[in-house]
């Protein structure tokens, strides 16, 4: 009995292994949009840290004790 258990749980590991193994490396997002302005001007927009929440507004801002400044995700979960 052990030994069927013990050998089912070896298959299910190999299985789990292969199929981790068969995965991509790289996870590509990509969003667009068109934007009625220069270049440099979105640019200088989405560049500055403390300015993402106007174009993004799912993100805030906060700084931790150490003066590091940090993107957190306000978004409701769906």
């Amino acid at each position: 009995m052990i030994k069927k258990i013990l050998l089912g749980l070896v298959v299910i590991v190999v299985i789990l292994v292969v199929v981790i193994a068969l995965q991509s490396s790289t996870y590509h997002v990509e969003r667009t949009a068109t934007i009625n302005a220069p270049p440099a001007v979105v640019f200088a927009q989405v560049n500055d840290f403390h300015k993402w929440n106007v174009w993004s507004p799912g993100f805030g801002m906060c700084v931790d004790q150490f003066g590091i400044p940090w993107m957190v995700n306000c978004e409701e979960a769906k």
